[in-house]
């Protein structure tokens, strides 16, 4: 027979924090429903000491169970327990979100290597770089991500600056500017490593792009999260279409991702030369989608400077979405909490975004929010053979839903 002592957990939901849990009459449905995990603590008549044990062992048998959870541990006899040590107090820290400019960094482009005062031509500054005064970059360097127009971008360092690599040519090419800063200080270290292609392959009867292996064996990965960016969009561990095949190797199921769709919806502002697609300059958005896929195409995609591994040390982070009001104006959502993590719109781009507060509720403001009707969906996808960005001639968008993306870790303190 077990007898219940207390609970220290964490609820879902925006700003949750690790605390004391009221938990012992509450439905196990509604602790399951409520909460995104939970310690117990219990005693027995046959062990001498209070022991401790995860709420999740109960799910497999009690997730809809109408009983409270003192009622099942008390019904439970002496079927043995699985137990855990002593939890460690926790505290939640996430990833903080800054407009560049808001945040007051200087923002210039460059050709690679070239002196500031050196004439170069506009097409050859292929850099942004950023700076702060009393700032040290390599800090920026070691915790920030970077995202350049609503793509993330990696990033070098000089020690005095920090450089997105091919970030200069989504401003040339989009003749936008948008800069977001993420900030993993709170959480740990990270490092970006660059996808080559000896780090990538695929089982002899797949392709790429049905669904890829990635090999980072020879990383040390041990007690770190690691997650991947494909063509400047988010791949995350605790998604389903990313998984850890085994010690160091992930794979991606790219039948799960909207793959075309992300190709378009970035295509204004990343450069595309480096996949080598064949395309008329009458028509540059016309692809083959055959060709688009194939192996010695999307193996490019891959490995494009806006693709590349991200290693963040801390050994488990988690997310949650918090979906925002949707206004009629295009861009612009509200919430009554500040908000502070990363913008998610489209189909799943981060969204650079600036924030006031109007009649007591946080304004966000961005640029391109939206889902495009494009013509290439109003095709059967295994009748499809060529496909443009192109809109239907009706409706041609909608305002995107978006939703701030908390991506954090619970620190022990």
């Amino acid at each position: 027979m077990y007898s219940f002592i207390s609970a220290y957990g964490i609820e879902k939901g925006l700003n949750a924090r690790w605390g004391d849990a009221t938990v012992a009459q509450v439905p196990m449905q509604t602790i399951f429903a409520k909460y995104r995990e939970l310690k117990l603590k219990l005693s027995s008549p046959f062990i001498a000491d209070p022991f401790f044990v995860d709420f999740e062992i109960f799910r497999a048998d009690y997730s809809q169970a109408a009983n409270s959870l003192e009622e099942i541990i008390e019904a439970l006899d002496n079927t043995a327990l699985e137990t855990i040590p002593e939890p460690p107090r926790y505290d939640v820290k996430h990833v903080i979100y800054n407009d560049a400019y808001r945040a007051g960094y200087k923002v210039d482009t460059a050709a690679p290597g070239s002196h500031p005062s050196s004439m170069v031509y506009p097409d050859d500054r292929t850099e942004v770089v950023i700076v702060r005064e009393n700032t040290n970059m390599q800090a920026v360097y070691d915790y920030c991500l970077l995202s350049i127009n609503g793509f993330f971008h990696r990033t070098d360092t000089d020690g005095q600056k920090v450089f997105a690599l091919n970030g200069g040519k989504s401003l040339l090419k989009s003749r936008q500017n948008q800069i977001g800063l993420y900030s993993f200080e709170d959480i740990g270290k990270i490092q970006t490593y660059a996808i080559t292609p000896d780090r990538v392959y695929h089982p002899i009867d797949s392709t790429y792009a049905e669904k890829a292996w990635f090999d980072f064996a020879d990383l040390d990965l041990t007690d770190k999260t690691v997650f991947a960016v494909i063509g400047g969009y988010l791949y995350l561990p605790w998604e389903d279409h990313f998984s850890e095949h085994s010690a160091g190797v992930y794979t991606i199921d790219f039948k799960r991702v909207p793959v075309l769709d992300r190709y378009f919806e970035a295509l204004p502002y990343l450069d595309f030369s480096e996949l080598q697609l064949q395309v008329k300059p009458a028509s540059p958005a016309l692809i083959n989608k055959a060709e688009f896929f194939s192996d010695e195409h999307f193996s490019k995609y891959l490995t494009m400077s806006q693709s590349f591994f991200v290693v963040v040390d801390t050994p488990r982070m988690h997310s949650q979405r918090h979906y925002l009001k949707i206004q009629k104006t295009p861009g612009v959502y509200t919430t009554y909490s500040n908000p502070d993590m990363p913008l998610i719109t489209g189909t799943g781009k981060v969204s650079e975004y600036w924030k006031s507060v109007f009649e007591g509720q946080h304004v966000l403001t961005c640029h391109d929010a939206a889902y495009y009707n494009r013509q290439a969906n109003s095709i059967r996808q295994q009748d499809l053979i060529s496909a443009t960005g192109a809109e239907m001639p009706y409706r041609t968008f909608r305002h995107s839903s978006g939703y701030l993306l908390e991506m954090g870790a619970d620190i022990p303190v």
